[in-house]
């Protein structure tokens, strides 16, 4: 058996294709990732001033081959100064559901981060304020079911200051030195129309370090 100077030529060239190739794909991803991070804070400061909330992202990475976000210095508010803020955070998310229409969370981290949550009554139960943004208050309590699973959850001192309106005249927080997760859930509930939504929630793995809670007094002139 020979191999003729046609088939001996052939071969440098199929393999000079195919790294082209793979170089052509390795920039894409690079500009995709520059072009992503450069246009990403302006289109969510957009999204969130038009749901009356006004953001700050000081600098955005975005790794698209492993679909995963690192912000700094992100900070949201709403006209009354309540809102969230942190210094670092990492979100990632799986490339198999989200090809299957699913969003799953692979990872959150949290580095000093600070929410807002309130609640206030309404129509149909109570309405929300989570992070500054006022949920809409819903209509007729339709049978439903739905399932948030979270892989791995880790944030360093994290506080929550919550309001329950009426009957509390001032917040009270939560600070958490650790707070670490792993295979998180939430799940809702309703199996007949009109019935309060059911929460479950549950996690192979919770460990909560130097927690500490207090009470917000309001100031008095």
């Amino acid at each position: 058996m020979s191999n003729s100077p046609a088939n001996q030529s052939a071969d440098p060239r199929g393999t000079h294709r195919l790294l082209w190739a793979l170089v052509f794909v390795l920039l894409l991803i690079g500009a995709l990732n520059i072009l992503v991070a450069t246009i990403m804070p302006g289109a969510v400061q957009r999204w969130l001033h038009e749901r009356g909330l006004e953001a700050q992202i000081e600098h955005v990475d975005i790794s698209l081959p492993r679909l995963r976000a690192h912000l700094r210095g992100v900070r949201v508010r709403n006209e009354f100064e309540r809102g969230f803020n942190v210094r670092e955070a990492t979100l990632g998310l799986s490339w198999w559901k989200l090809l299957q229409g699913k969003i799953h969370v692979n990872l959150v981290e949290l580095e000093d981060a600070y929410m807002d949550l309130e609640s206030e009554p309404g129509k149909r139960g109570r309405v929300w304020e989570i992070g500054g943004w006022r949920l809409r208050e819903g209509g007729e309590k339709k049978p439903r079911s739905w399932r948030v699973e979270l892989t791995a959850a880790t944030a360093r001192d994290l506080t929550v200051c919550y309001q329950h309106k009426p009957q509390w005249n001032s917040p009270s927080c939560a600070h958490f030195g650790e707070l670490v997760f792993d295979d998180l859930f939430v799940a809702g509930h309703r199996e007949k129309t009109g019935e309060p939504l059911q929460f479950s929630i549950g996690a192979d793995v919770f460990e909560l370090e130097n927690l500490l809670a207090w009470d917000e007094h309001p100031q008095i002139d």
